[in-house]
């Protein structure tokens, strides 16, 4: 240990000494009950522009006499938009941002095959690549769209994802003839 010019000084380094182990000592106690408590730490980088975004919700809670962390923030925009299911698979909800058409409703109505193949590829426009395949059936059996059945007659409410990308390939040949 290097030697000082006078023992105030030394024993002011050796109070820092004991004041920084004190700090780590509170520091691993208050990680122990959070974590306890089902909390998970992360650390994440953020550009400038979503970091003051944080700080303005932050700021705003403070104001309203809400106080919230980073973590509390954090933790009410992503639950109500991340659901997973029993199977562990991860749903997350995002708004279609590119707008255009609402889906149509055809419960009880009879499509010729064209209109039919035009909604399929429309479909399959909106909502493209295999991680979509799921919310293209939904789409298809909530706008009430038939289907054949195992019997060849029209049905509702049975589109399964295979179902519905095979559809859509064939509903886009169709439309090229």
């Amino acid at each position: 240990m290097p030697k000082y010019r006078d023992e105030s000084e030394q024993a002011g380094l050796e109070r820092l000494k004991k004041i920084d182990a004190g700090n780590r000592n509170r520091s691993k106690r208050y990680l122990e009950k959070v974590r306890k408590a089902g909390f998970k730490q992360i650390s994440a980088f953020l550009d400038a522009e979503a970091y003051n975004r944080l700080c303005a919700l932050r700021d705003a809670g403070i104001q309203a006499g809400e106080p919230l962390s980073f973590g509390d923030i954090i933790g009410r925009l992503l639950v109500p938009i991340v659901n997973v299911d029993d199977n562990r698979n991860i749903n997350i909800a995002v708004k279609d941002t590119r707008g255009g058409d609402e889906i149509p409703d055809y419960h009880g109505k009879e499509l010729p095959q064209d209109e039919r193949d035009a909604f399929l590829v429309m479909v399959g426009n909106r909502f493209p690549g295999k991680e979509n395949s799921q919310k293209r059936a939904d789409v298809l059996n909530d706008a009430g769209l038939p289907i054949k059945g195992q019997k060849g007659e029209w049905v509702r409410g049975q589109w399964t994802s295979k179902k519905t990308t095979d559809h859509i390939g064939s509903a886009k040949k169709r439309l090229k003839k």
